[in-house]
């Protein structure tokens, strides 16, 4: 039984951080039921590669790091695919109500040299 501190839960993220929030919120889920999420009420991220970032594949070229594999494009991150599809589900069930929202931002300036590290489509994917 999840135990109750807090009325109200508010996530603010930023990059991997919102796809942790998805993950826990998906864990929530399939532990507790949809019932349980009825106390978390926001979520924001900020620039979080929703549907991966072409960058993470260079990034595992230079570095071992085990969170890199997440945030590898969606076409070949079956982690992202399966998040995505569980948040889809989480949203869907709470759509009539306004106990869940979700929004994003996103960079518009590239950095120089490297470019968006996370597109607009991939970062506000599955925001209100």
């Amino acid at each position: 039984m999840v135990r109750k501190k807090y009325e109200k839960t508010i996530f603010i993220a930023h990059s991997l951080g919102g796809i942790f929030v998805r993950t826990y919120l998906a864990h929530v889920k399939q532990a507790y039921g949809h019932a349980a999420l009825s106390r978390f009420r926001l979520i924001v991220t900020l620039g979080t590669p929703n549907e991966g970032a072409d960058l993470a594949n260079f990034a595992l070229l230079l570095s071992q790091n085990e969170h890199m594999r997440v945030l590898r494009p969606i076409q070949v991150n079956d982690f992202q695919q399966f998040l995505n599809h569980s948040f889809d589900d989480i949203k869907s069930k709470h759509e009539p109500c306004a106990s869940l929202r979700s929004y994003a931002a996103y960079e518009e300036n590239p950095i120089p040299g490297i470019g968006l590290v996370v597109e607009k489509q991939s970062a506000i994917q599955g925001a209100d």
